[in-house]
C-alpha cells in the first residue's frame, strides 16, 4: 500500500503528539515536517526510513515546520521554514 511504511513511522511518535504539517519531495526522498519541529525523510523508491532530524536549540523546540523545499539541482540540500520565522538549510546526505 502506498506510503504505509511512512505512516507507520510517523505514528510511532503518537505519544509525543507529532503530526505532519508539510511534505516535499526531492529526487530520491520524501521529506515530512511536523508540528513538533521534526523532519522525517524516507526513500521515495521503497519508503524505507532515511533519517529524522530535530534541531535542539531552544528557538526550534516545539516550533512547527511550515514549509520544505529542495535545491533544484542539488536535491540533497533541503531548506526548512519554521513558524517562528527560522530558516534551516539541511544537507540530507549528512543526516543519515
Amino acid at each position: 500500500m502506498l506510503l504505509e511504511k511512512v505512516s507507520q513511522g510517523i505514528l510511532k511518535r503518537k505519544s509525543e503528539r507529532v503530526l505532519p504539517t508539510c511534505v516535499s519531495m526531492t529526487n530520491n526522498l520524501l521529506v515530512i515536517g511536523s508540528n513538533q519541529g521534526y523532519i522525517f525523510a524516507y526513500q521515495r523508491s521503497n519508503e524505507q526510513y532515511h533519517s529524522v532530524f530535530r534541531h535542539e536549540d531552544k528557538e526550534f523546540s516545539g516550533n512547527p515546520v511550515t514549509c520544505i523545499d529542495s535545491h533544484p539541482t542539488r536535491s540533497g540540500f533541503v531548506v526548512i521554514g519554521f513558524k517562528g520565522g527560522q530558516v534551516l538549510l539541511l544537507d540530507m546526505a549528512e543526516n543519515t
